[in-house]
């Protein structure tokens, strides 16, 4: 696995090459002119360029999956260019390979088993748990979008999602919860940080500003999504590259999700992905559920009753990622400008 300060060294190399090449066309005083409001707008975070080294460590051969990585050609010469001044990458019959210190173990969890004996949802904490099997699924994604060695918190983690992914080994992981009955059973079953977390109240000052990711699961009313996003935005960094792994349907929230996004573009964030149907949730498992009046729909409408305890219902995995870490009202610098394809 590569080392920190070698990877600082990349950085520093790649940034520099970056805006060298985008502004080669310019008198070099014009561009020197420029050179903030690039910072401002075009620069590549640290963290966004160590999560763009974790996500072809493993998966690029070709330039062509390699610029789908990085969006444009010419940051793919880029980047192999400075790679291979390292003597990390080398090209050979169009292929790209890259050297085993470049490479990081692929853990799986697949075929990890949650040998723990099933805990109840409880109603006045909200808790509505997903399928271990969605919780691996999750775990997987979290694991290909944060590159080793960063932290992320659980605000919530009925599902046992926090497990799930302390099996990669690549992560710092804490998990915050209400449930003190689930901080104990996460406690001893892997070595994860846990703490007693209410989002009704302030996130405690040790943990502000501390993580490089949140992930969490509400319940996808007006009051709770406020109150989780709130202190999901206090528990991350404030940095460009955090990252925030929200699990709600997209369908059930309707027209709100334009101001969940606008509320979270207005902190800095951008929709990176939705991963559609990630979850599956029972719904006889759903706290809320009034079953014998569901039954009693189900056989009016000539369905064995029976069948409300198969139904599963889904959530989406949105993931969102701060581009912008101080917000303005009105842009005093800006320079409209086009990355080279």
């Amino acid at each position: 696995m590569i080392k920190e300060d070698e990877i600082n060294l990349l950085y520093k190399r790649f940034i520099n090459i970056d805006f060298e090449e985008e502004f080669e066309h310019l008198p070099k005083e014009v561009s020197i002119k420029l050179l903030d409001t690039w910072k401002l707008w075009y620069e590549f975070s640290k963290q966004e360029f160590e999560i763009l080294l974790w996500k072809i460590s493993n998966n690029v051969y070709t330039l062509e999956e390699l610029s789908e990585v990085t969006g444009t050609l010419n940051l793919s010469l880029r980047l192999i260019k400075v790679l291979n001044e390292k003597r990390i990458v080398k090209i050979l019959d169009n292929k790209i390979i890259f050297s085993k210190i470049f490479k990081y173990e692929n853990y799986k969890n697949s075929s990890l088993s949650l040998n723990i004996k099933d805990k109840d949802n409880i109603k006045k904490y909200c808790q509505f748990k997903t399928t271990w099997e969605s919780s691996l699924k999750r775990a997987n994604i979290i694991f290909k979008n944060i590159s080793p060695n960063k932290s992320i918190f659980f605000l919530g983690d009925d599902d046992y999602t926090s497990f799930a992914l302390s099996q990669y080994k690549t992560l710092e992981i804490s998990v915050g919860d209400i449930d003190e009955e689930l901080i104990k059973i996460l406690s001893e079953l892997c070595n994860i940080e846990c703490h007693y977390f209410n989002v009704k109240d302030e996130t405690c000052k040790s943990l502000q500003k501390r993580y490089n990711a949140v992930h969490c699961d509400p319940i996808d009313d007006g009051n709770a999504l406020n109150l989780w996003i709130n202190r999901s935005n206090e528990l991350l960094k404030g940095e460009k590259g955090d990252l925030f792994f929200l699990n709600i349907s997209v369908k059930r929230l309707g027209a709100r999700i334009v101001y969940l996004q606008n509320f979270l573009s207005s902190l800095g964030f951008h929709l990176k992905d939705i991963i559609y149907n990630l979850s599956s949730y029972k719904v006889d498992e759903e706290p809320y559920t009034n079953g014998d009046k569901v039954k009693k729909k189900l056989s009016n409408t000539g369905f064995d009753e029976e069948v409300f305890h198969n139904i599963h219902i889904k959530t989406d995995m949105l993931i969102f990622e701060r581009l912008v870490c101080k917000p303005m009202l009105f842009p005093s610098q800006y320079y409209e400008f086009r990355r080279k394809i």
